[in-house]
């Protein structure tokens, strides 16, 4: 048996994972798409990446995702023929040390509803439910409809600090999570930022994955005090066309199953739910 805990993968490790996570897909019937993307993690210092080696085969991969530094998500598989033998624990060992230090007591560890063992495992750890998650998706046409008197605006590095603010005050939080998501996705040629502007202010922010298939809308939000104006349908409505406009013919997005008003919003709009993922509350391993 080999451990490895590292920051980034190699190609041949995240062929490896792919060829792991297909063999789970089989036995589990999951639905949602992998991603490895953990480039917007705030902590560069912090490993992402946990993989377990049996005879050079990888028999089990953990991935820690940390974009905000008071809240981290795990994401663990294993090989089917090694389940039941503590592999996965001994992953998520160290990746809780790794936590500790930086000042959780607890992560979101992820999971879809039909993944009856991974449940049960989680629960035997003492998980509970926390939210869920919806991916939806939207086949595109140009001309989506996208009124509302807004224009739609890339944002610039320039003004990261402004960025990082409207950010805080859209989704009620700490400004400063916002501008190490921000800085990395200004650094990346995967991502766009893009701002909704009504005469000469700007009332709402997004940013759009590109790598993703299809493209994902994400950070998506009105300003409070521009709310219940239509703003936000109008918003995504110019996305859309955006998107589309660039040979797309289909979005998606993800969105958290306590936000009632996005989740209507995006129905209005015709995304329709295609995956749900199930996130516990978990308390980091002691060991």
């Amino acid at each position: 048996m080999q451990n490895k805990k590292i920051y980034s993968l190699t190609v041949e490790q995240n062929d490896e994972v792919e060829a792991l996570y297909k063999a789970c897909v089989a036995l589990d019937g999951l639905a949602a798409a992998l991603s490895l993307d953990c480039s917007v993690n705030c902590d560069p210092t912090l490993p992402a990446f946990y993989l377990q080696y049996e005879q050079e085969q990888l028999v089990s991969f953990l991935m820690v995702f940390m974009p905000d530094p008071s809240e981290a998500e795990m994401f663990a598989m294993t090989l089917p023929k090694y389940r039941r033998q503590g592999r996965c624990r001994m992953l998520m060992l160290e990746a809780s040390r790794e936590l500790r230090k930086r000042g959780l007591v607890e992560s979101l560890i992820q999971c879809e509803p039909d993944s009856e063992a991974a449940i049960a495992a989680i629960k035997h750890l003492g998980g509970t439910h926390a939210f869920s998650e919806y991916t939806m998706y939207r086949p595109l046409e140009q001309g989506d409809a996208a009124e509302g008197g807004i224009s739609l605006k890339p944002a610039s590095s320039d003004d990261l600090e402004a960025l990082s603010a409207l950010a805080g005050e859209i989704f009620q939080d700490d400004p400063s999570v916002h501008r190490s998501m921000f800085e990395k996705s200004f650094a990346s040629d995967e991502i766009s930022i893009l701002e909704a502007w009504r005469k000469d202010r700007c009332v709402g922010l997004t940013r759009i994955v590109w790598s993703d298939t299809p493209p994902n809308i994400c950070t998506f939000g009105i300003r409070p005090d521009c709310r219940k104006q239509g703003l936000g349908e109008a918003f995504l409505g110019l996305l859309l066309n955006h998107i589309a406009a660039k040979g797309y013919v289909e979005a998606g997005l993800d969105v958290n199953s306590e936000n009632d008003a996005a989740l209507r919003l995006y129905q209005r709009k015709g995304f329709l739910v295609r995956v749900q993922v199930n996130y516990y509350a978990l308390p980091l391993i002691q060991g």
